[in-house]
């Protein structure tokens, strides 16, 4: 019988050979080299100059805040989460000329070019975004190798990451992505081992529950992912044969104990930030309903979509070309909606209607935190009622963010083959390292709008499932050419 892990698990397989660890290294240098040279430093725009000035406010004044650079201290705001600024703020400590950054979208975007302070704290952003994906690179390439030890397969992992012109083209923003891919990545490759034995399996519990609350500090969507790791770590360790046979009980019970630590790692993390909005802003919600209400209004958008809109939406949300086939086969009343810049758009539409429905609740007296609230708990009761509805129209989101990289057309298949077929393949643990990516795939479906770039913490488990694909298929291969080498000469006696 297939069992979920190998029989030891973590250890099976040695360390990477020297060559190999020679070989990524050369990969990683030149894919860095190589983004290094393709961008063209742009000041902050839309979410950039967010991140930019709660990573300012925080260098300068210890503050979390989007107020723009000034010499006061600013109240403190929590509209975005802490992870991506706290990384800024640390390099604008390291390299003081970075604080540039957060001047530089002042600039009359017609009629000035950035400074050189600005194009130089530009640049470093940018190599700091470069170095976060190639590190999620590295891990994906690392658990290739822990999953079926094949080199030629972990630096296939490795370069379907590192010289991915979509993925690098989010290098060139100063927003959260970068950060969370990496963190998507590590966190995933640490439940591997954290599933195994011994003390080292203890001390990568509680270090995969770090890099999981790390990127929910960065992507709140993430916070949920808490409970599917801490209880694939405590199964997965439970359902491994070891050398030596355990009783079930004592199974179980190593296992909830990884899963302990998986979670006090993750409340290491997660738990002072949460007290900190509470202490501040009166809630741990980690942003304002505002936000959380403006995202939820598309869904509720998107219930009213006609039958030719519902069929429109799997082709208009599918890769990078799904929507000019729409465009050239189908009447404009089909997918009109579908795009952003008209006015009765799916997100034109929302906006409104949020605005609309705040500005109505306020007109009845309520302040504008107390309308935020009441209007969105609205929607959330709305998509709670319309539940079968609101469940079938979330199948097209849940395609629209699968897309994510620019080889989507082979690694969605890909992902789709090993989800059936890693059991059978023996590696099982592949489910383990895949649940950052469909967590943060799952809440984004349930809840937004689903755009790929969100889903970029998906990238590595799409790119290791194609690893793993490429190595069966090679297997395969070889097995077929050695029993075609092994038939009888033609024309012999059998």
């Amino acid at each position: 019988m297939t069992t979920l892990l190998p029989p030891v698990a973590g250890d099976r397989h040695a360390p990477p050979p020297a060559g190999l660890l020679i070989l990524a290294l050369l990969l990683l240098a030149a894919a860095f080299v190589l983004a290094w040279m393709r961008f063209q430093p742009n000041p902050p725009v839309a979410d950039d100059r967010h991140y930019v000035a709660m990573a300012w406010n925080l260098a300068e004044h210890g503050v979390p805040s989007l107020a723009p650079p000034q010499d006061a201290v600013p109240a403190p705001t929590m509209f975005r989460e802490p992870g991506y600024p706290l990384l800024l703020a640390g390099l604008m400590r390291l390299a003081p000329a970075t604080l540039a950054a957060a001047r530089c979208d002042a600039l009359p975007a017609a009629t000035s070019a950035p400074s050189a302070s600005c194009l130089a704290a530009l640049r470093l952003g940018h190599g700091l975004n470069v170095a976060l994906i190639l590190v999620a690179a590295a891990c994906a390439a690392l658990a290739v190798w822990r999953l079926c030890g094949a080199a030629p397969a972990a630096l296939l992992a490795l370069a379907m990451i590192a010289f991915n012109p979509k993925i690098m083209d989010y290098a060139d923003f100063m927003i959260s992505e970068s950060l969370a891919l990496a963190l998507a990545a590590a966190a995933a490759l640490l439940l591997l081992p954290a599933a195994g034995t011994g003390r080292a399996a203890w001390a990568a519990a509680i270090a995969a529950g770090i890099a999981c609350g790390a990127l929910a500090a960065t992507k709140q969507a993430f916070l949920p992912l808490l409970v599917p790791a801490a209880i694939g770590v405590a199964l997965a360790h439970a359902w491994q044969r070891g050398p030596a046979p355990r009783p079930a009980a004592r199974r179980y019970a190593a296992g909830a104990l990884r899963g302990v630590l998986l979670a006090a790692g993750w409340a290491a993390i997660v738990a002072p930030w949460l007290f900190w909005n509470l202490a501040s802003f009166g809630s741990p919600l980690p942003s304002d309903r505002a936000r959380e209400g403006e995202v939820l209004a598309y869904r509720i958008e998107l219930l009213e979509m006609t039958a030719a809109e519902y069929g429109m939406a799997w082709l208009w949300w599918t890769s990078n070309f799904g929507d000019n086939w729409a465009r050239d086969g189908f009447p404009e009343a089909h997918w009109r909606r579908f795009q952003d810049h008209r006015a009765d758009g799916f997100t034109p539409a929302s906006h409104d209607r949020w605005v609309a429905d705040v500005a109505a609740r306020q007109a009845t007296g309520l302040s504008p935190s107390e309308a935020y609230d009441a209007v969105t708990r609205d929607y959330q009761s709305r998509l709670l009622q319309a539940w079968p509805r609101h469940l079938m129209i979330s199948l097209p989101v849940l395609n629209r963010g699968l897309w994510v990289d620019s080889l989507a057309l082979l690694t969605v298949p890909c992902l789709l083959v090993v989800l059936a077929l890693a059991w059978r393949w023996g590696v099982g643990r592949f489910y383990l390292f895949a649940l950052p990516g469909l967590t943060g795939l799952a809440v984004h479906t349930g809840l937004t709008n689903n755009i790929p770039r969100w889903n970029l913490p998906l990238a590595p488990v799409l790119v290791v499932a194609t690893a793993l694909a490429a190595w069966r298929l090679g297997g395969w291969l070889r097995r077929r050419r050695r029993r075609h080498r092994a038939l009888p000469a033609e024309g012999t006696a059998a």
